[in-house]
C-alpha cells in the first residue's frame, strides 16, 4: 500500500472529522500514524456511534459521512479487517462522566478519563512478539573455567554438562541448595575458578503453588547472590556468563498453557541482573517448550550465545523462532460500560488501606455498585485512635515529634522503633477510616478486615469470615507490596522473603480461598519493575513477574474470571517517598500521578478487563 497517498487522502477526507474531534482535544495523527505503519483499522465504531448519538444528532450524521469517507478508501487498499476485535479505536474525550450521574448504572457509557500527562503516561498492551534478525557474533560461553550448572540431575542438566566439556569448561553441578550458607560454601571451595552459572529450572510440579516452586526460587537466589558478589569483588577473569532456562511454553508463559508459570520469576531476575551488571557479565534467560528434547535444547542454547541483541529475555521454540514480550501503545476511549460487576459482588482488596491502591479503588467506586472488603496488616482500634493533636499532623516526621514528646511527658520508655511504630499506627488508622468513609460516599459498602496476606493461617482466618460475614467473594485485586532495595550481593534473606512473599505468598493466599471456577475478577498490581528489571529489587521484580504469568495461566484455566497483570510505572505517592522520587527523576522516570494512574485502572476495569497484561508508564523500550 502506498502510505504517502493513503496519509494524502486522509488529510484531505477527515475535515469533518478534525473539526469535532479537536473540540475534544482528539490528535487525529493517531489514525495516520496506524497507517503508516501498517496497521489494521477496525471497522467497529460502536463506542464512538453510541457517543454522538447521545451527544448530537448534527454531529453524529455529519462524523459518519466522514468516517464512511474514510473506511471506503482503506478498505479498497487491504488496510481493513473486519473480524479483528474493536481493541483498535478511534480515541475522542467526553469531559461529562456517566459515573457522575446520578441516574447512571454499570452499563452507562462512561468518559474517557481526564488525564492531564496524556503526552507521557500512556497505556501499553504486553504480546508476544517475534524478534527482529540479528546479527551473529562470537558465543559468550566462557572460554575457560568452571560453570556451576544448578538443577535437578535430569537429561538437560546432562546435557549441559557435556555442551560445557565440549568446549573445554568443567560443569559443576549442584542438586540441592537448603540454605545460604551451604550456596556461600559452594562459591568459596571453587571461587578461584569459576567463569559461569547456570541455573536451569528444570524441576515440574503439579501446581505453581507448590513449596517446591518457592524453595528451588530461593535456592536459586542464595546461589546467584554469591556468585553475584564473586562477580561484584572482580574475581572474575573472563566476562562471566548467567544463564537462565525455563521450560513455560517457550513463549515467555504469555500462552499461558504452562502448569509451571512460576518459574516466570526468573525473567525477573535475569532482567535485574542485567541492569545491575550492565557490560560485566552475560546475562541471558532462554524459555523452552517442555517438550524440547535435550539435543534441540543445547542447539538452541548455543546460537543464543551467539546472539547479541537488547533482549535479555527470549522464547525459543524447536523451530528456531525467537519471541520476546512486546508493548503495544494503546489509545485510550471512551466506552460502554462492559463491567460484570454488579451490587450484590465482594470484592477483596489487598493493599487498600492507603496509597496507590486505595486511590485506585474510590475511582472505581464512583463507577460501579458493589461491597469492597478491605484487607491490610494495620489493626482498628481505640489506642491508635486520633486526637485534637494528631488529628492536624499529616506527615509521619511530625507525627513522630509528637509522639516522642508524648513518651518523654508521660515518663514512657519507648524506642525509636517504638515512636516510629506508634505513628504509623495512627496514620495507618486514620487511613482506613477515610477510605471507608470515602467508599460509603459514592453509595458502596466498604468494610475493612485485618490480615497479613503473607500468612497463610491469617488469610484463610479472614477469608472464611468474610465469606460468613459478608457473603461469597467474586473479586480479588492484590494490590498489596513492599521495596526494600539493594543490589544482591548485599541483599538479606529476610529482605528478598518479604518483598518477594507479598507478591507470591500474598497472591497464592488469597486465592487458594475462594471459589476459583466463580471468580468474576482477578486484578493484580504488578510493576515495569517486572517488564523491564529493575536496579537493587530483584526480589520485587521476580514477585511481580510470577504474578504477570499467574495472569496468563489463570485466564487460561479460569475463562469466565477476567485475570489482570498491571505493570504500574513508579507513582507520585504509595511507596515513593520524596528520597525516592529524586532517584527516580536522576534516573529519567516521569511519576504516575495518583488521578491520573487512578483512572487507567478505572478504566480498564469498566472495559471489562479485555487485556490480560497491560503496562501504565512514560516509555516502553520494547515496542
Amino acid at each position: 500500500m502506498n502510505n504517502q497517498k493513503n496519509k494524502n487522502v486522509i488529510n484531505s477526507g477527515v475535515e469533518t472529522l478534525e473539526n469535532y474531534w479537536n473540540q475534544q482535544n482528539i490528535r487525529i495523527n493517531i489514525l495516520e500514524q496506524y497507517v503508516e505503519n501498517g496497521g489494521i483499522i477496525s471497522e467497529r465504531v460502536n463506542d464512538i456511534t453510541s457517543y454522538f448519538e447521545k451527544a448530537n444528532s448534527d454531529s453524529f450524521s455529519k462524523f459518519l459521512d466522514a468516517q464512511a469517507k474514510l473506511l471506503s478508501h482503506l478498505s479498497e487498499n487491504s488496510v481493513i479487517k473486519s473480524d479483528i476485535p474493536a481493541e483498535i479505536e478511534f480515541p475522542f474525550e467526553n469531559n461529562t462522566s456517566a459515573a457522575e450521574n446520578p441516574d447512571a448504572d454499570n452499563n452507562a457509557v462512561l468518559s474517557q478519563i481526564d488525564i492531564n500527562d496524556s503526552e507521557t503516561i500512556k497505556r501499553y498492551e504486553i504480546n508476544l512478539k517475534r524478534c527482529e534478525k540479528s546479527d551473529y557474533s562470537e558465543s559468550c560461553l566462557p572460554e575457560q573455567g568452571t560453570v556451576i550448572v544448578f538443577g535437578k540431575k535430569d537429561k538437560y542438566v546432562d546435557a549441559l554438562g557435556r555442551y560445557l566439556t565440549l568446549h573445554g569448561l568443567k560443569p559443576y553441578i549442584i542438586s540441592d541448595i537448603f540454605d545460604e550458607a551451604q550456596a556461600e560454601g559452594y562459591i568459596s571451595s571453587i571461587k578461584s575458578q569459576i567463569s559461569g552459572l547456570i541455573i536451569a529450572a528444570n524441576f515440574h510440579y503439579k501446581s505453581g503453588k507448590d513449596s517446591g516452586y518457592y524453595d528451588f526460587i530461593m535456592s536459586s537466589f542464595y546461589i546467584t547472590k554469591y556468585f553475584s558478589k564473586y562477580v561484584h569483588d572482580g574475581n572474575c577473569k573472563n566476562t562471566p556468563l548467567m544463564l537462565f532456562t525455563t521450560f513455560l511454553d517457550g513463549n515467555l508463559g504469555i500462552t499461558g498453557e504452562s502448569e509451571d508459570y512460576a518459574y516466570g520469576s526468573f525473567n525477573g531476575i535475569a532482567k535485574t541482573l542485567s541492569i545491575e551488571f550492565k557490560e560485566t557479565a552475560h546475562i541471558k534467560l532462554i524459555d523452552f517448550r517442555p517438550d524440547t528434547q535435550p539435543q534441540k535444547y543445547i542447539e538452541l542454547i548455543d546460537d543464543e550465545l551467539k546472539i547479541n541483541d537488547i533482549y535479555p529475555e527470549v522464547g525459543r521454540t524447536p523451530d528456531g523462532m525467537r519471541f520476546y514480550p512486546g508493548a503495544d501503545l494503546t489509545p485510550y476511549v471512551a466506552c460502554k460500560n462492559m463491567c460484570n460487576i454488579t451490587p450484590d459482588d465482594i470484592i477483596v482488596v489487598s493493599g487498600g488501606s492507603g496509597g496507590v491502591t486505595s486511590e485506585c479503588i474510590l475511582e472505581l467506586a464512583r463507577a460501579v455498585k458493589c461491597t469492597f472488603v478491605i484487607i491490610g496488616r494495620a489493626e482498628i482500634s481505640n489506642e491508635n485512635s486520633d486526637d485534637a493533636g494528631t488529628s492536624k499532623i499529616s506527615e509521619l516526621k511530625d507525627m513522630k515529634t509528637l509522639i516522642a514528646r508524648r513518651f518523654k511527658e508521660n515518663g514512657i520508655k519507648g524506642s525509636f522503633a517504638d515512636i516510629e511504630r506508634k505513628a504509623k499506627a495512627i496514620l495507618a488508622q486514620r487511613s482506613i477510616i477515610n477510605i471507608l468513609d470515602n467508599i460509603e460516599a459514592t453509595g458502596n459498602n466498604g468494610i475493612y478486615y485485618s490480615c497479613d496476606v503473607n500468612n497463610a493461617e491469617q488469610t484463610r482466618d479472614v477469608m472464611k469470615r468474610i465469606h460468613e460475614e459478608v457473603g461469597k467473594v467474586s473479586g480479588i485485586i492484590h494490590g498489596a507490596g513492599v521495596v526494600c532495595d539493594s543490589k544482591i550481593w548485599r541483599k538479606d534473606t529476610e529482605s528478598f522473603k518479604k518483598v518477594f512473599d507479598t507478591k507470591y505468598r500474598g497472591l497464592n493466599n488469597l486465592t487458594d480461598n475462594v471459589d476459583n471456577n466463580s471468580l468474576k475478577v482477578l486484578v493484580m498490581f504488578s510493576s515495569i519493575a517486572a517488564y523491564f528489571g529493575s536496579d537493587g529489587q530483584i526480589d520485587y521484580s521476580a514477585g511481580n513477574e510470577y504474578i504477570d504469568k499467574y495472569a496468563y495461566y489463570y485466564r487460561r484455566k479460569h475463562p469466565q474470571c477476567r485475570a489482570l497483570a498491571i505493570n504500574w510505572g513508579a507513582w507520585d505517592g504509595g511507596m515513593v517517598d520524596d528520597t525516592y522520587k529524586k532517584i527516580l527523576a536522576e534516573r529519567g522516570f516521569i511519576l504516575i500521578p495518583l488521578k491520573v494512574g487512578a483512572n487507567y485502572f478505572k478504566n480498564d476495569f469498566i472495559k471489562g478487563l479485555p487485556s490480560t497484561q497491560i503496562m501504565i508508564s512514560h516509555s516502553a523500550k520494547y515496542q
